[in-house]
């Protein structure tokens, strides 16, 4: 589901697109990459991570309930014991507070160092979006496939986009997507060609 909606963000931005390709096919590693490069290569693991963030696959709240001892907020707001509460992945992840500017629109560069930003400030930054990131859930309830569907992303992406060239067979048509408990897009149709040596 997130892989699709990676690869269909991907090509819908074309400066994205060419930074991406421009990475990978000048990184000259082994073919294919192995999980453990291709997660060092910086464009590509922004594009997994904004891929995640404007498309989380839970369209749903992810509940929990209140500990027998209370729960105060940061605002000093105290919920009772048994208190249903949750939160949405769609509503944190486009949250611009938390990921900057235009969090309808995929842009890689959020999850990269900006120019003059110091090195502190581009970790807090980066800590405060990963604090955020529901992709998985989160806590002691994080998706335990996350390890193995992080690097099938990592992989299929890097092999994709390093070995072939990609486009949507029309630029102007919009994905269908499905909204139920998974989000999940369709009717991405695309053309590829391998890639000129």
């Amino acid at each position: 589901m997130v892989q699709k909606a990676i690869i269909y963000h991907i090509l819908k931005t074309p400066s994205a697109h060419q930074k991406l390709v421009q990475e990978l096919r000048s990184s000259n590693y082994a073919f294919p990459a192995s999980y453990h490069i291709a997660e060092k290569l910086p464009y590509l693991t922004a594009c997994i991570k904004e891929g995640m963030r404007i498309h989380p696959v839970l369209g749903h709240i992810l509940e929990r309930v209140v500990p027998s001892s209370g729960l105060t907020l940061a605002d000093g707001t105290v919920l009772p014991p048994g208190t249903i509460v949750g939160i949405n992945p769609w509503v944190l992840h486009y949250n611009e507070e938390v990921f900057g500017p235009e969090t309808d629109k995929f842009i890689p560069e959020r999850w990269l160092q900006n120019n003059g930003e110091s090195d502190e400030e581009y970790e807090a930054r980066t800590k405060r979006m990963k604090d955020c990131d529901m992709s998985f859930g989160n806590g002691n309830r994080v998706c335990m496939g996350r390890p193995l569907a992080l690097m099938e992303l990592y992989k299929v992406t890097a092999t994709l986009f390093q070995r072939y060239d990609i486009r949507l067979e029309n630029q102007e048509k919009e994905w269908h997507v499905n909204k139920q408990w998974f989000v999940w897009p369709s009717d991405i149709k695309v053309k590829m060609d391998l890639a000129k040596e």
